[in-house]
């Protein structure tokens, strides 16, 4: 809801949050916030980046599924 009542401020600060992402060489970020979520899918479409973003469970239940293959 941030992203929509202070957007100005949201995109300064996805700016930031982008920038630290891409310098981690991480192709997936997990974050449990729904808001979160959409802010950084919409940063990582914005600057067309190769990665993705998960709710952590989802993250997990990758992991496991790729540790029992």
């Amino acid at each position: 809801m941030y992203n929509v009542i202070r957007y100005e401020d949201s995109m300064k600060i996805l700016d930031r949050k982008m920038k630290n992402i891409q310098e981690t060489g991480a192709n997936v970020v997990a974050t449990s916030n729904p808001g979160c979520h959409l802010q950084i899918n919409y940063g990582i479409k914005k600057r067309k980046l190769n990665m993705e973003v998960l709710h952590p469970v989802s993250l997990l239940a990758r992991a496991y599924k790729n540790d029992l293959s």
